[in-house]
């Protein structure tokens, strides 16, 4: 007898546990917010749009000043694909890139440096990337339009904020 109620206590032990821990979990937030550890100066964007085909290529060179010592940089990036990250400055011309991520929940793209950079440093982060302009409607993309009635025309756009 007692060996039925130590099982239906564990039971409803183990229950609890289990939708407590999916309750916590499902009203857990995700932070999309970039780290503070780095503020941008200037942006120069090149972008590179090919009609026919429907994609693009394009490079980014961020300036950016530490506010405080860092090992990595976070930055929103959403459907492009990178083909290389890199960092300079004037005094190092090269600091090196140890390894890039995208991490597709937040839409970040994590660079993770070779070395530590102190705070008040500023550099430029390249980017090169290229994506699809086809099948959608945010960011760089493709649209279509009649001109005269006659001729349809492709055009590349932009939601760009």
């Amino acid at each position: 007898m007692l060996t039925k109620y130590l099982t239906l206590v564990l039971l409803g032990l183990t229950l609890f546990t289990q939708f407590t821990v999916q309750a916590a979990d499902e009203t857990e937030t995700i932070n999309y917010r970039l780290p503070d550890s780095v503020n941008p100066v200037h942006y120069d964007l090149y972008l590179h749009p090919d009609i026919e085909t429907g994609n693009f290529s394009g490079q980014i060179v961020i300036e950016v000043t530490t506010v405080t010592a860092i090992t990595e940089i976070v930055l929103h990036s959403n459907n492009l694909e990178i083909s290389n990250v890199y960092l300079s400055n004037t005094d190092n011309p090269t600091i090196f890139v140890k390894n890039y991520s995208l991490d597709s929940v937040r839409e970040f793209l994590v660079i993770e440096l070779s070395e530590e950079l102190a705070a008040g440093l500023t550099f430029r982060v390249g980017i090169l990337f290229g994506g699809s302009m086809a099948g959608k409607i945010v960011g760089l993309y493709s649209s279509s339009y009649t001109k005269g009635g006659k001729s349809k025309k492709v055009k590349a756009t932009s939601k760009f904020e």
